[in-house]
């Protein structure tokens, strides 16, 4: 899978849908 993002990066902006 594609590596792991910042730790700035919070999940709502990799999983809008979620919100």
């Amino acid at each position: 899978m594609s590596p792991s993002p910042p730790p700035s990066t919070p999940p709502f902006l990799l999983f809008p849908r979620a919100t």
